[in-house]
């Protein structure tokens, strides 16, 4: 039987992640949520290009449309805010 691992301090502190259509994140991030999902850490993935915002890369907060990116996250945080059961 495979040794599962965990990580007993990381699920204290929700854990947000955010890919971009055109980072090259977009191709592996599902591994770190799998990664997460077999170590017991809550999370939630938001894959921007759901919300209908493409084309950007890794670097969000250099992007030209960042308030429009801020606003998801901010979104995010007042769910977690208001409904600590939401991981």
């Amino acid at each position: 039987m495979p040794v599962r691992h965990t990580l007993p301090q990381v699920p204290k502190v929700p854990f947000f992640m955010y890919t971009a259509s055109a980072s090259p994140h977009i191709t592996y991030d599902h591994c770190v949520a799998l990664y997460l999902n077999q170590t017991g850490v809550p999370y939630a993935w938001t894959k921007l290009g759901d919300f209908g915002i493409t084309g950007n890369g890794h670097f969000l907060f250099l992007e030209t449309n960042n308030l429009e990116i801020a606003a998801v996250v901010e979104a995010d945080l007042q769910k977690l805010a208001t409904d600590s059961s939401m991981f």
